[in-house]
């Protein structure tokens, strides 16, 4: 049987890489746009420019990379204290971000963040795993 932290490693792996596929396929469309991904515009609501939107990917992914780093060498600071936060924060983060992201399936108007940006929606709610699938493997691991 595989242990858990493996399993909880390959959760965070794939919800990194999925947020990585955000980051680089929003910067494809600004450099060099190609046919069958979306429109630059589509990767964000337009709340951040797109500079210091890029900045701030660049250093989430600095720190995702960093925990998946850690469960990888078996460096897991373990916690339930640690834990319970980061399931709090994901949770919250998760509950807003569904619902942002149901409200621009059904109820899209332009000229609302909440209500626009899907796709944006959409990898916010996928950071939001990666948060909660840690925070549940530090609350529930033993010290």
């Amino acid at each position: 049987m595989k242990n858990d932290r493996s399993i909880y490693a390959a959760i965070l792996i794939i919800t990194s890489l999925m947020f990585f596929f955000r980051v680089v396929a929003q910067l494809i469309q600004l450099l060099d746009p190609v046919q069958g991904l979306p429109q630059f515009e589509e990767w964000q609501s337009g709340v951040l420019p797109y500079p210091v939107l890029l900045s701030v990917q660049i250093l989430i992914l600095i720190l995702l990379v960093k925990i998946v780093r850690n469960y990888i060498t078996g460096n897991v600071k373990i916690g339930r204290r640690r834990g319970v936060i980061f399931l709090f924060i994901g949770c919250v983060y998760f509950l807003i971000m569904f619902a942002r992201l149901i409200c621009s399936i059904f109820f899209n108007k332009d000229e609302s963040w909440f209500f626009d940006g899907t796709l944006a929606a959409f990898f916010h709610v996928v950071l939001s795993c990666f948060l909660i699938a840690h925070g549940h493997y530090l609350y529930r691991k033993k010290c």
